[in-house]
């Protein structure tokens, strides 16, 4: 007997954001059903019960029982008398909140959008749309196929309908299933309420880097997270964003506007002419900018037997600043140094607003804290505006940026952000 514990001992490992979310993994006849198995097991992780739904064709690929052993509930192969399809995707109680179809293969899409109802997953999907419930749907197949003309168009049928297609990596001549990472974003996406549908959000990310010699840089160990964590959320609220960010250790959303930099004047460069090109109604700067840069970059490498060097260090300009000068309302995130208590903190950044008019809101984090802040998963902050703090407890990044855009939300002046 397959033990329940395999799926209790790794549910909401990672976070509680698909806490109570009941999620159908259909999982179609492609290469990329091996995936399953991962994917199944990051949305628990994240919270989230699944139930797998297969084609006969899927099982070809992987076996009922591993499905089983991953989820902890055994998948739907066949419709029987019992009704599975609608018990599953019905107006019921006990029916799921969401059907993810990944990977979804070229017939699966095409029977999807005909309303061909002859397998298990397409069937399960028809009563999902039938009921309103959102449907992702994952292709994954030969680039060939993917280009063909009949399946651009049941794709741009299926958008029509509503279902969230998320777009697979063309790489070596074949449209590849994305990232687990970013299908779990998507399955988020589908459940998000769209609170900044037509909003537009530029954000910093990242750290920026300045350089001593050809080889020798002068940089922090910021890795993005937070910046993308922020982006994401944004993105599932309905947002268009745009990051300008540095040099990253992680991947960024491949549905907002990225734009690379390397330098703190290549960054504040490039929010300028984001401003000024695609006026966004609000800016996040998240990004740890280099705050210093030698005043002289040397043109060759300094060599170390020349013994002891002088370096004069002059300031880089200062990007927030910049963007509170450009007229729109910024949201700063301020990292400070043995801050003392979340008191002391909220007094920070009510000082740093007071002297920034164009700063509405500051995320002000300790970054002396063990195990928290650059480079980990995990941060804590305490989030001031002009009427209101939030102290916040450590936790993961992802969701931090659910009560930061939460708090933000409330904040921006003189605006609706659903307007």
């Amino acid at each position: 007997m397959i033990s329940w514990s395999t799926v209790e001992d790794i549910k909401g490992s990672w976070s509680s954001i698909l806490s109570g979310v009941k999620v159908a993994l259909c999982i179609t006849g492609s290469a990329a059903a091996y995936k399953s198995i991962d994917l199944a097991r990051q949305l628990i992780r994240h919270g989230a019960d699944v139930i797998p739904v297969m084609t006969r064709r899927a099982t070809e690929f992987v076996g009922p029982e591993l499905l089983h052993w991953a989820t902890g509930n055994r998948p739907v192969v066949e419709l029987t008398g019992g009704l599975e399809h609608v018990e599953l995707a019905g107006d019921n109680p006990s029916s799921v909140n969401v059907v993810l179809v990944a990977p979804a293969t070229a017939t699966t899409v095409s029977k999807i959008a005909c309303g061909d109802a002859s397998t298990p997953v397409t069937a399960l999907v028809n009563v999902a749309l039938g009921t309103g419930k959102p449907v992702v749907v994952v292709p994954a197949m030969h680039e060939q196929m993917y280009r063909n003309p009949a399946i651009v168009e049941m794709i741009e049928r299926l958008t029509s309908m509503g279902v969230h297609v998320l777009p697979p990596l063309i790489e070596e001549g074949k449209a590849k299933i994305p990232p687990l990472e970013e299908i779990v974003e998507a399955v988020i996406a589908s459940l998000r309420r769209k609170t900044m549908r037509g909003f537009k959000v530029l954000i910093t990310a990242g750290p920026t880097v300045e350089r001593i010699d050809p080889v020798r840089i002068l940089t922090n160990p910021s890795s993005g997270r937070m910046g993308a964590a922020i982006a994401w959320e944004a993105l599932a609220r309905g947002a268009e964003v745009t990051i300008v960010h540095g040099p990253v250790q992680v991947p960024l959303p491949r549905r907002s506007r990225l734009r690379k930099v390397y330098t703190t004047e290549e960054m504040l460069s490039e929010v300028e002419r984001a401003v000024k090109e695609w006026g966004p109604h609000m800016a996040m700067a998240v990004a740890a900018v280099a705050d210093y840069k030698p005043e002289r970059e040397a043109e060759m490498k300094m060599s170390t037997e020349s013994g002891p060097i002088q370096l004069r260090f002059v300031p880089t300009p200062k990007v927030v600043d910049k963007l509170a000068e450009l007229g729109i309302p910024v949201a700063a995130f301020r990292a400070v140094y043995k801050a003392g208590s979340d008191d002391e903190m909220a007094l920070m950044g009510r000082e740093y607003i007071r002297k920034h008019s164009g700063i509405f809101a500051v995320a002000v984090n300790d970054v002396s804290e063990p195990g928290l802040g650059f480079a980990s998963e995990y941060n804590r902050f305490v989030l001031v505006s002009r009427n209101k703090v939030e102290k916040l407890p450590p936790m993961k990044k992802r969701v931090l940026a659910i009560h930061i855009l939460d708090f933000l939300e409330g904040e921006i002046p003189e605006r609706n952000i659903n307007n």
